[in-house]
């Protein structure tokens, strides 16, 4: 069962109802890992960040970092039309994320099977939460969970090219892929990488002399912003007119539902103070950098619809028999904020 959208058609911004028309028929909908209303407030952000380019410069490269990348590569593409995703993730090349090696990817590749029932059910819960649980990307694999992104967002895995990147435990995958609503297919290039996002020599190793349009990071224990060192590197490696995407939390929600109500309580308090410490240290970039307005429509589309979701899968019986919401349980409690590079 699925919430109801809440999508107000008689009332609703134009522009909004275009890009959540095209999402709603996208590939990454139909395959149930994001809903519209998701896959629209990313791509609300794209005309954000690429501002006038995203109409006029369709062709152009475009690059992002993503910190703590996990197996996320979808939404990246979708926030940004990017050509080339760079995600740094400390866990990658360890026993949490499993090997980032060639053979690896293309054994997954090459006994893939879209049929497979836990497909669906990692689908789902990808699409409940808005990002994988350190759970599932554990029992998954996280060399699993990217080719079913790739997948989901309606890549041929037959066309997929794997190659090893010298240095920092990477690997890239090249891929054609449209953008939701365009019909030409580009040349998409994902480098999964082992580092820490902040740490300026890993940071040199991975990006070399190139410089990068966008540093996205949605759901990392932690806001990178903190460290001075991340503020150093994204002044050298970013170019003119870049953005700073952050994952921040709505009021305060928890990011995964556990059994014990005393550490939810917990849980909640740490992560509303982890969220509006991010929001603090995305204003203190320095005077360079301006505030993105975030996609109004889009985001109110979005909140409304996970509460529906939450009223859905969070409803519980009572002593009494009657359904009643669990206010604990609050699973899609985030949003992003942004910042760009003045001219």
């Amino acid at each position: 069962m699925e919430p109801r959208s809440t999508i107000e058609r008689n009332n609703i911004d134009p522009e909004y109802k275009r890009i959540f028309d095209t999402a709603k028929r996208s590939s990454i909908v139909e395959s149930g890992l994001y809903s519209p209303e998701q896959a629209a407030y990313f791509m609300s952000w794209k005309e954000r960040i690429r501002g006038d380019a995203a109409a006029t410069q369709k062709d152009s490269e475009f690059g992002i970092l993503y910190g703590g990348i996990g197996p996320d590569i979808s939404s990246a593409l979708l926030l940004s039309d990017a050509t080339h995703v760079i995600g740094v993730d400390i866990k990658f090349g360890g026993l949490s994320y499993g090997p980032v090696q060639v053979e690896n990817f293309q054994k997954i590749i090459d006994e893939w099977q879209d049929e497979n029932p836990i497909n669906k059910e990692i689908l789902f819960k990808k699409r409940r939460s808005g990002f994988y649980h350190a759970n599932i990307i554990e029992e998954s694999d996280a060399a699993y969970l990217i080719i079913l992104e790739l997948r989901s967002l309606g890549v041929d895995l037959h066309k997929v090219q794997i190659s090893k990147v010298q240095g920092a435990c990477s690997i890239q995958l090249s891929f054609p892929w449209a953008y939701p609503g365009e019909s030409q297919k580009r040349l998409r290039e994902i480098t999964i990488a082992n580092g820490d996002i902040r740490d300026p020599d890993h940071i040199k190793e991975i990006l070399g002399q190139s410089k990068i349009d966008c540093y996205y990071e949605k759901s990392m224990f932690d806001s990178s912003l903190g460290y001075g060192n991340l503020t150093n590197i994204l002044d050298k490696y970013t170019k003119e007119q870049a953005s700073v995407i952050m994952g921040m939390s709505q009021n305060l929600s928890i990011t995964q539902k556990h059994g014990d109500t005393t550490f939810q309580a917990k849980a909640r308090k740490s992560n509303y103070k982890k969220f509006t410490k991010t929001q603090s240290d995305l204003a203190s970039l320095g005077q360079q950098w301006k505030t993105l307005s975030p996609p109004i429509s889009a985001t109110k589309q979005m909140l409304r619809f996970q509460k529906e979701a939450d009223k859905l899968y969070g409803s519980k019986i009572n002593d009494e028999g009657q359904q009643v919401l669990d206010q604990n349980y609050k699973e899609y409690g985030w949003y992003l904020v942004g910042a760009q590079k003045k001219v």
